[in-house]
């Protein structure tokens, strides 16, 4: 799909977002998943080598919308996230920590860790949101932000 986007259309913008992170009902973001098997007490299979990338729609939504009406970004593919990736245990561990809840865990030996090349985006970010590029432990934080509320479940 994106080769057919560059080969049709010359000043495009390809975004590639990460694993998006905030209210909303869909069960099947990783995220919500989490949460939901943790409240229901089910288990939950963890790819103990598997990480991913995370980032608030909060945070998505104002990058994003500057990327795609900027010069900046026409006939580029830009990788939309942050330098560190999030091991699934480490996001399991913290949201049982959020929701004061312990997981029913299945360890799994597999799963992959990935670098993604986000120079572009974080360059734009640094220049144009006057905001100071988030830290590898921002993520904690931003978890909190969108599952610290009892009121989120929709389980």
């Amino acid at each position: 799909m994106e080769e057919l986007i560059r080969t049709q259309f010359k000043n495009h913008t390809i975004l590639r977002l990460p694993n998006v992170v905030g209210h909303a009902p869909n069960p099947h973001t990783l995220c919500n998943y989490i949460r939901d098997r943790i409240l229901a007490g089910e288990t939950i299979n963890v790819h103990v080598k598997a990480c991913r990338y995370l980032m608030g729609v909060d945070r998505v939504s104002a990058s994003c919308i500057p990327l795609l009406t900027d010069a900046f970004s026409r006939g580029k593919t830009l990788n939309v996230c942050y330098d560190q990736p999030v091991s699934v245990p480490d996001l399991v561990a913290v949201m049982e920590h959020i929701l004061n809840k312990k997981a029913v865990i299945r360890e799994v030996n597999s799963g992959s860790c990935y670098e993604v090349d986000n120079r572009e985006f974080k360059q734009h970010w640094l220049v144009n949101r006057h905001t100071p590029w988030p830290g590898a432990d921002e993520w904690p934080r931003m978890l909190a932000k969108y599952y610290g509320d009892p009121m989120v479940s929709t389980g």
